[in-house]
């Protein structure tokens, strides 16, 4: 006698021969043993026990007992059909959520149930989904590695909505190489929530920065270039010293104060237009989300629309900030440049002849 054909007699007799009983209310049915010249594996034979030991006890009105009996069964042997039956125990036991989950499973699991069973399974679905709350969690950065998301514990797919027991829950989003996201929260019965949590980078996970080599020390005294030659000659008095003109007093800076001047304004406008353009980003986010929650339009594009939306709301919002930081640094640059705009150094040369050693002598500030 096989295990699979009492799950699938049980099934079968859950979801057709008592069409007028919700499947929730409908205890799983006997099956007609299948003979075999095969004698069942342990696994099989234990789990053939255990289905039975759940048949006997939902018979006795006691859902748990049941709900384990099944769940045994399901691990040792899994079959589609008997997710049917731990549904029903849970819809008993007021675990509407974890009743809802394992009748979508059936549905995505079982690829030889009927018409008539999957109709019966999707009506029961539809009446669970009044009682629960749907929960969408946007999670950015996105593709993040380590990136989890658990609610009370439980870990959630960002694939696609998630069902809720009605009331208080904890969420906690993770990645690595960022801080956890902690966020309580409330939901109720036929309620769609979405939550956006974006992730702040861990200071503590950032790599350490590359030492820092001091520059040179520049020179600030004096520097003589001498050459010494070979003649006895008495010194030969230089009549006056050769200086070499330096560069127009303060060029350089002034032109430095124009470029700084000019490119601070030019972070102040992009400072300004993507400000603007991220609140408006943000807006339609708000939107968007409004509307998923009234049930205005199909929820998997107003989902799609309100990711999209968000993710440009969070770039436009960076490069806002990149450009202010520009802005101010812009800002502290030209003052100072403009502060010593008449401040650029003079250098001067001067030639000097003594006792047969000739030499520049180089004054000023390098």
């Amino acid at each position: 006698m096989q295990f699979g054909g009492i799950a699938r007699a049980a099934l079968v007799l859950a979801l057709v021969v008592t069409p007028r009983r919700t499947l929730a209310q409908t205890a799983p049915a006997a099956a007609t043993p299948r003979t075999s010249e095969e004698a069942p594996s342990p696994e099989v034979a234990e789990a053939r026990r255990l289905f039975a030991a759940g048949r006997a006890a939902w018979e006795r009105s006691e859902w748990s007992q049941a709900l384990r009996a099944f769940e045994g069964a399901q691990r040792l042997a899994p079959r589609p059909a008997v997710r049917v039956d731990i549904a029903n125990c849970l819809a008993r036991l007021g675990l509407a959520a974890e009743a809802l989950r394992q009748f979508e499973a059936f549905l995505d699991e079982s690829v030889d149930a009927t018409d008539d069973q999957r109709t019966a399974v999707e009506g029961e679905i539809a009446r669970l989904r009044s009682q629960v709350g749907e929960l969408q969690v946007i999670a950015s950065p996105t593709g993040t590695p380590g990136l989890e998301v658990t609610v009370d514990g439980r870990v959630l797919s960002l694939s696609g909505p998630s069902h809720l027991a009605p009331g208080s829950h904890a969420l906690e989003v993770q990645a690595t190489g960022f801080l956890p996201e902690h966020r309580p929260f409330d939901i109720a019965a036929g309620q769609a929530l979405v939550l956006d949590v974006t992730l702040r980078p861990d200071p503590a996970a950032a790599p350490s920065p590359a030492p820092a080599v001091a520059p040179a020390a520049t020179p600030v005294a004096s520097a003589a270039v001498t050459t010494t030659t070979a003649s006895t000659a008495p010194a030969v008095p230089v009549p006056a010293a050769v200086a070499t003109p330096p560069h127009p007093r303060g060029f350089v800076h002034r032109r430095a104060w124009i470029f700084a001047a000019a490119g601070t304004g030019a972070a102040v406008l992009g400072w300004t237009v993507l400000g603007a353009a991220a609140l408006g980003a943000n807006a339609s986010f708000d939107g968007t989300a409004r509307q998923l929650q009234r049930g205005d339009g199909d929820p998997g594009v107003l989902r799609a629309e309100g990711h999209d939306e968000a993710a440009r709301a969070r770039a436009l919002a960076l490069g806002s900030d990149v450009a202010m930081g520009v802005a101010f640094a812009g800002a502290v640059v030209t003052a100072v440049l403009w502060w010593r705009r008449d401040a650029a150094p003079a250098v001067g040369m001067t030639a000097t002849v003594d006792g047969g050693r000739a030499g520049l002598v180089a004054d000023g500030a390098f």
